[in-house]
C-alpha cells in the first residue's frame, strides 16, 4: 500500500502525524 499524508507535505507522509490515506 502507498501512504499519503493529506494534512501536511506529502514528503512527510512517513511520519506518524496528521491524517493518512492508504491506497492499494
Amino acid at each position: 500500500m502507498f501512504c499519503v499524508n493529506i494534512t501536511a507535505n506529502p514528503k512527510l507522509g512517513k511520519k506518524k502525524t496528521g491524517r493518512f490515506i492508504y491506497t492499494e
